[in-house]
């Protein structure tokens, strides 16, 4: 229930066909946000993948801006009331990641086990959890269960590259 800035590109249908892709998320770092339509987002595009980035709960338009929480909240009472950062959670960040790859493959957009990730920095922790999930989440009461799509699609990290994760201190 928590608004995520999200911004999502497919690669060219002419040139790869009509998907479904492999995607790749990539993370940004702590107080960063989501990765533009150019650039490395772009870089995998190019190579025939899906790509999503997103802005972590409680940064930027994620209800991190004051500015921001007021349009949500306006909209939908209530909207950031979890939208706060809960410091690589894997109950929360780490699964709207989930949930969201999960929706893509639900609309036939991805392969749902053909999932890479990447990120720097804060980027690259939650690259790291999402490896060692791989294809479980964390439910709130911290137990584990089947990562599976919204409509019951089993879900998968096939490859991780974090770089200079917080793992490396």
């Amino acid at each position: 229930g928590t608004p995520i800035d999200v911004n999502v590109v497919l690669p060219n249908e002419e040139e790869f066909g009509p998907g479904p892709y492999p995607l790749a998320m990539y993370f940004h770092g702590f107080g960063g946000g989501k990765e533009g339509f150019g650039g490395d987002l772009k870089r995998f595009t190019d190579a025939g993948m899906a790509a999503f980035s997103m802005t972590e709960r409680g940064f930027k338009k994620s209800c991190g801006k004051v500015q921001a929480i007021n349009a949500l909240n306006a909209v939908t009472p209530g909207a950031c009331d979890k939208g706060f950062i809960h410091l690589m959670d894997s109950r929360y960040e780490v699964r709207d990641a989930q949930y969201f790859a999960g929706l893509l493959a639900d609309e036939g957009l991805i392969q749902p086990k053909k999932i890479g990730t990447v990120g720097a920095s804060y980027g690259g922790a939650k690259s790291m959890s999402l490896a060692a999930l791989r294809n479980r989440i964390m439910l709130e009461d911290g137990s584990l269960a089947p990562w599976k799509s919204p409509d019951g699609k089993d879900m998968e990290i096939a490859v991780a590259a974090p770089i200079v994760p917080p793992t490396d201190f």
